[in-house]
């Protein structure tokens, strides 16, 4: 499998980047420790303040870490999830 993997420790991306980035995506997950919550972009047209609650981070960047697969997004982390994306 192909990927690319940003530090974004090292290259910041900020909250204008984050927000086009995901976007552009189908579906969009945050996860906050046990709580995942999902916004399906074909169908929902959520605020750029309710995105930006899934995938910023304190620092005001894009938090870390985040997924992406083909057109979804994932801001954090969770193993269950993740297992289900890259199966």
């Amino acid at each position: 499998m192909e990927y690319e993997s940003v530090d974004v420790r090292k290259k910041p991306i900020s909250l204008k980047a984050a927000l086009k980035l995901v976007k552009s995506m189908r579906k969009v997950y945050g996860v906050s420790g046990k709580k995942i919550t999902t916004f399906d972009l074909s169908k929902e047209n959520p605020s750029d303040e309710d995105l930006s609650k899934l995938i910023i981070g304190r620092s005001g960047t894009l938090r870390a870490p985040c997924l992406q697969v083909n057109d979804i997004f994932v801001g954090g982390f969770n193993s269950e999830l993740y297992k289900s994306l890259l199966k």
